[in-house]
């Protein structure tokens, strides 16, 4: 939200109907599924469980992702935020 409210267009990758979705809805967020979440951005973090950076990185980030868009990988709460002056997060 803090990147959001500092004017970026944040898209948070969640699944459909699930947890996150409905969480990042309610905080006025834009969400989408992760591989959707990760096209036309230029900055993409992946907070997920460690376990899980592999699958995501080869199922939805790594087919999707802009020529030159940064990656982060960090261990967090299964979110995959993307960003540019249009950010991503998915989940």
């Amino acid at each position: 939200m803090n990147m959001r409210d500092s004017g970026i267009d944040v898209v948070v990758g969640v699944r459909e109907g699930g947890k996150g979705w409905k969480r990042a809805q309610a905080d006025g967020l834009k969400t989408a599924e992760p591989a959707d979440a990760v096209k036309g951005a230029t900055i993409v973090a992946i907070l997920t469980p460690d376990m899980t950076h592999d699958a995501i990185w080869r199922e939805s980030v790594e087919p999707n992702i802009a020529k030159g868009a940064a990656v982060l990988f960090a261990h967090g709460s299964l979110c995959i935020t993307a960003a540019s002056r249009r950010a991503r997060t998915l989940t």
